[in-house]
């Protein structure tokens, strides 16, 4: 019984270990890619025209906003793992991440190339040096299956260890660069807003922005809160890994019931309070 207890806590614990670890990860990649966004505009399947970019800030009801490409791509020079391509625009960019300031280690002449040179990318310092790249040098991404010449135009060193973290899977672009190598001219997968006044339910000003924006929009563009997008996939995320260890620590048992696990799991911590009290 002794055992029984003992084996039941353990898988308690390391189920709470691996959604504290997956959270955490989650939460870097997520700063890394909407940093101080409060809301996103995404479209359907086709993405965004880029025009409803121009139309939101010609209304003057987006204060703070930019468009940004997204996309997974892989290179034989990187150990062909995967990668966010983040296709962002460097002059609005500033008021939701700091990618290209000095304190990133990105000189002007690195800047210069990056904006003005067909195919330039940064990537981070750990990262080239993980795999002996330096400024200058050429590789190929695959993206979408097919692939495209770029070079590193530039490194990011991020000045703490959180922001290195969080930099580590993603490879920048100019927003025009993103467009072509993922064959999206013309288009958006989302844009960043900041609406900070928007979380006040009582100013009748949040509500009247959030309706001229949501007026502006086509029919298959939405308008997301992206605090509620966080925990919805924070919560999905920690779902799947409760239930992979929950089917790890069940093979030999011909009857898995997720449910069962997920009361187990929810009486134990209950009992015990907390994973630093076990």
């Amino acid at each position: 019984m002794i055992i029984g207890i003992a084996l039941g806590v353990a898988v308690v614990v390391a189920i709470d270990l691996a959604n504290a670890n997956a959270s955490r990860a989650f939460d870097l990649s997520s700063e890394a890619v909407t940093g101080q966004t409060t809301h996103q505009i995404v479209g359907g399947p086709d993405g965004l025209d880029d025009s409803i970019y121009t139309q939101l800030r010609r209304s003057g009801l987006v204060d703070v906003g930019a468009p940004v490409i997204t996309d997974f791509v892989s290179s034989a020079k990187l150990g062909n793992r995967p990668f966010q391509l983040l296709g962002i625009d460097p002059f609005a960019e500033a008021p939701f991440h700091n990618y290209l300031s000095s304190d990133n280690g990105v000189s002007i002449e690195q800047l210069t190339r990056f904006l003005t040179q067909p195919g330039a990318i940064l990537i981070p310092t750990n990262l080239a040096n993980q795999f002996g790249l330096a400024p200058g040098e050429t590789l190929n991404l695959e993206i979408s299956g097919h692939e495209k010449n770029v070079f590193v135009a530039g490194l990011l060193q991020p000045a703490n260890t959180l922001s290195q973290r969080a930099l580590d899977s993603v490879i920048l672009a100019d927003i025009s660069t993103a467009q072509e190598l993922t064959g999206r001219l013309g288009k958006l997968d989302r844009i960043d807003l900041i609406l900070p006044e928007v979380f006040s339910i009582d100013d009748p000003r949040a509500l009247t922005r959030l309706d001229g924006i949501k007026n502006l929009l086509p029919p298959s563009a939405r308008l997301l809160l992206v605090e509620a997008r966080r925990s919805s996939l924070r919560y999905a995320a920690s779902s799947s890994t409760s239930l992979w260890i929950g089917k790890q620590s069940s093979k030999n048992h011909k009857c898995y019931c997720p449910r069962r696990v997920h009361v187990f799991f929810y009486v134990v911590r209950c009992c015990c309070g907390c994973l630093g009290w076990i």
